[in-house]
């Protein structure tokens, strides 16, 4: 088991550092292939721990089937979200006299992207079923700092709010947070319920996703926030916070196994 562990873990390291180093300062066609590879290790890594470690009650196996779905639906949007990009990169080259064919690609692009934010807003969904479901079944209640993880951040999402001036984006963009919100603090309730029974379980949890939040986060700046924010240290920061807490998250199926 554990030279499996590390096969995943070493694969997601290299296809992420390769990504990373294809990705700026322009994504292209081949930077969007690696992406998907990194999304599709961390989706194969929760699908092979499904699979190979014996175990697991009914509760369990549906937490499992939850968090499976909400992988998927992290390489869906990140399909998504890729297609987006590659279609602003096309959009860059067409002349400006072209008018129909920029509203075209204008039109693309905004429909990937919104279903890429959609995607990605399930798997949110899926996460915090799953965890309301363990909850429940390990008879944890939620806490008072449960609602300070929820608030944390969707504060730090209205602070964007005001200094980025989202415009028409505030209201859609304020959904997703309240759903990235929840699953974060619902993750960290689960988290320190179990810390006694398996610390690594809970550092797993918690600090998934925390990385993801963050990740979200990096998101809307480097997206909304104007070229300040369109830098290689935030790129990095966000592409690593995203894939290690995708694979935190998936690593979690081992304990859930143990239920």
């Amino acid at each position: 088991m554990t030279t499996l562990l590390l096969i995943f873990w070493v694969s997601e390291i290299v296809a992420l550092a390769s990504y990373i180093y294809s990705c700026w300062p322009v994504r292209t066609r081949v930077s969007l292939l690696i992406k998907m590879m990194c999304s599709s290790i961390f989706a194969a890594y929760g699908i092979t721990l499904s699979k190979v470690i014996s175990g697991g009650s009914g509760i369990a196996d549906s937490v499992i089937l939850l968090i499976l779905w909400a992988l998927i639906f992290g390489w869906i949007g990140d399909l998504l979200l890729g297609l987006s990009h590659q279609v602003k990169s096309n959009q860059s080259t067409i002349e400006e006299k072209d008018r129909n064919l920029l509203t075209q690609f204008k039109n693309r692009g905004i429909l990937a992207n919104a279903l890429g934010i959609l995607a990605f807003l399930t798997g949110h969904v899926l996460y915090c079923v799953a965890f309301l479901k363990a909850l429940q079944a390990f008879g944890i209640s939620l806490k008072w700092y449960t609602f300070l993880c929820f608030a944390l951040p969707f504060i730090l999402y209205a602070i964007l709010g005001v200094k980025l001036k989202l415009g028409k984006h505030l209201i859609p963009l304020g959904v997703y947070f309240v759903f990235v919100s929840l699953m974060f603090g619902l993750s960290t309730t689960l988290g320190v319920g179990l810390w006694n029974i398996s610390r690594p379980f809970a550092l797993c949890l918690m600090l998934g996703s925390c990385l993801f939040s963050l990740s979200d986060l990096g998101l809307s700046l480097e997206t909304y926030g104007g070229e300040r924010f369109k830098n290689l240290g935030l790129r990095v920061f966000r592409q690593i916070a995203y894939f290690t807490g995708q694979m935190l998250l998936a690593s979690t199926i081992i304990f859930f196994k143990a239920m």
